[in-house]
């Protein structure tokens, strides 16, 4: 039993519950204090304290994880940024559109209350501090942690798809309300697949940094948090569109897991895994 316990890598589906009350605790400890004293202070902007409350609390986060992970398992290099084959880029940037869509559906399920709405257009208003975070600092530091730190983890411990699946759960968890979730986990299964295959954040982080910068677009013409492809497209386009991108992504995936599999055997030859 001992044997056991100790081959089982940081970290496990059971002990990345730690990471999450981690990351929750940063934010409590070094998140809400920094907002609330920037707003009795004023001593910086608003959008700009926003950024920081969200940006320390993960890289704590990133700090400690990985310190354990290279404590435990003694390993130079966690993680890998490589940019590896174009080719398969040219099946990666269309099915992020096509996931896109599909995300926004699901998402769209579950209406937004007034409340709820006030409270996104708020906190992501298009201030530069909130386009950067969103844009740039979100898919930077989300996929180290969640793919570079906790799918990797999984992945030593797990088959791929079970793997791949609670890290996706995690993923919509830490967004911390519902509407996100759903766009967490479903986006989440197409990132870990993406880090499964390539070992690499490069590719999650692309898609990330594709999906978060084309909100940002949108929000530019459609202010409204709740608006939706279907608002801006119109129903009979949208569904159109939507069944178009169906046979589209299954044809588009098939020829990536293609590439990317031929690119894992190659790998695997050369011994790079």
């Amino acid at each position: 039993m001992n044997s056991i316990i100790n081959n089982i890598k940081y970290p496990s589906i059971s002990s990345s519950i730690i990471v999450l009350l981690m990351f929750i605790g940063f934010t409590i400890i070094l998140g809400v204090p920094f907002v609330i004293f920037t707003e009795y202070t004023g001593w910086i902007d608003k959008n700009i304290a926003n950024a920081f409350a969200y940006v320390l609390p993960i890289i704590a986060t990133i700090y400690v994880v990985h310190r354990k992970i290279k404590k435990t398992e003694e390993v130079e290099k966690v993680f890998n940024f490589s940019l590896g084959g174009i080719k398969k880029y040219l099946f990666i940037i269309p099915l992020t559109l096509v996931m896109m869509l599909w995300v926004d559906l699901f998402s769209s399920l579950i209406p937004m209350p007034d409340w709820a709405i006030k409270l996104f257009e708020e906190a992501f208003n298009l201030s530069i501090p909130n386009i950067i975070m969103i844009s740039i600092l979100a898919p930077l530091l989300e996929e180290i942690l969640v793919r570079g730190l906790v799918l990797r983890g999984y992945l030593l411990n797990y088959t791929p798809n079970k793997a791949i699946i609670a890290s996706a759960i995690l993923f919509g968890v830490i967004h911390m309300n519902p509407w996100q979730f759903i766009a967490g986990f479903i986006s989440g299964l197409f990132l870990g697949y993406l880090y499964y295959k390539t070992k690499s954040l490069f590719p999650s982080i692309l898609v990330h940094f594709i999906n978060n910068s084309l909100a940002v677009v949108f929000s530019f013409y459609y202010t409204d948090a709740d608006s939706s492809f279907i608002d801006m497209l119109g129903s009979n386009t949208y569904y159109i569109i939507l069944a178009i991108s169906l046979v589209l992504g299954y044809f588009l995936f098939r020829k990536l897991d293609v590439e990317l599999s031929i690119s894992q055997e190659l790998d695997y030859i050369e011994g790079k895994v």
